[in-house]
């Protein structure tokens, strides 16, 4: 969302409501009711974007109003009546969409692991189609984008420990920034790219620099 505008997620029997505030007006402004563990990306006019729902082990995204993007991309490909999923979507304000893709359905019984492979994917007026970016992901991944759009931050994790990496979205080039002892998700990247990334992990914040694993280690916060 634009600067000086704050997104909010407020749970309310058995949905999500998301409501924007406005620290020019000073008022709150309901956006759109979304299903339970949710994941949605608004882009820059606070009211159009995508929405990711997941439900059984597969997950599809939707777009949200009228984002830029949505003429050239066909989210039915990438839903389990295809025989896919798709998840955390990210609107880049050159145009591009980035989101986690895989081509295998959720196997019938229930495991406690994911075991697919995912690729983080990119469309963009430039590409003309989706494209994989960066290497396959064996785990259940998630991930944040970047201020500037040119790189992403992808948390996977699978039976047990995971990692977090760093993709740059133009070559495709990936590096470790962090192995977790634990689960890790809900990967974040401040608006104004001052802050660390940072992610879950067992249950606490913990955040790292970019440059290197060694040269500044994780931060629990």
């Amino acid at each position: 969302m634009k600067p000086g505008v704050l997104g909010l997620g407020v749970a309310c029997d058995g949905f999500e409501r998301l409501i924007s505030y406005s620290e020019t007006t000073g008022a709150f402004a309901p956006l759109l009711d979304v299903p339970p563990a949710a994941d949605v990306a608004l882009g820059d006019d606070g009211r159009s974007g995508y929405v990711s729902t997941g439900k059984d082990g597969c997950w599809e995204i939707q777009p949200l109003g009228n984002p830029v993007g949505t003429y050239f991309t066909d989210w039915e490909k990438y839903s389990c009546r295809s025989g896919k999923s798709a998840k955390s979507p990210a609107a880049g304000g050159d145009g591009s969409v980035i989101f986690l893709a895989t081509n295998e359905l959720p196997p019938e019984q229930p495991v406690p692991d994911e075991r697919r492979v995912w690729r983080l994917m990119s469309t963009s007026k430039q590409r003309a189609g989706v494209e994989q970016v960066g290497p396959e992901l064996r785990g259940f991944p998630d991930l944040a984008l970047a201020p500037g759009g040119g790189k992403a931050v992808v948390t996977v994790s699978f039976n047990g420990p995971g990692e977090v990496l760093e993709v740059d979205l133009h070559s495709g080039k990936s590096r470790r920034i962090r192995k977790t002892g634990g689960y890790a998700s809900s990967p974040s990247v401040s608006p104004d790219g001052t802050g660390w990334p940072s992610w879950m992990e067992r249950g606490a914040s913990l955040s790292t620099s970019f440059p290197s694993e060694s040269d500044h280690p994780a931060q629990e916060s």
